[in-house]
């Protein structure tokens, strides 16, 4: 699960992902489509406008917020996905797995900028 950075909205999911109003408790959305492998952790990018699914298959999705539609995915782990975490300037998103490869992404372009 995930909070949205205001906290209004927030994100859980298994194999498909929904998205819950925090002041009502109602569903706001859900993904456009059931994700391969379970989701095993989210995290909201920092302006709230994009939600970053790590998989149990190592694959990255991002999803607008939104629409509930699926912009990308991204590869590079071979194992689950266990923590996404974005730095300080919001310039960096860091992905690590489940049997410890932790890879740099950079947040603009999408591109591995190191592991």
């Amino acid at each position: 699960m995930a909070f949205s950075p205001d906290g209004k909205i927030l994100a859980s999911g298994s194999n498909q992902l929904f998205l819950w109003d925090t002041a009502t408790g109602g569903q706001l959305r859900t993904t456009s489509r059931e994700l391969t492998s379970g989701i095993s952790t989210l995290v909201f990018s920092p302006d709230g406008d994009t939600l970053v699914a790590g998989n149990w298959d190592g694959i990255l999705e991002l999803w607008d917020v939104r629409t509930g539609g699926l912009l990308s995915t991204h590869t590079g782990h071979t194992k689950g996905i266990n923590a996404l975490k974005f730095s300080a300037d919001s310039k960096t998103l860091v992905s690590a797995s489940f049997w410890g490869t932790t890879l740099v992404w950079d947040w603009e372009t999408l591109k591995k900028t190191g592991n």
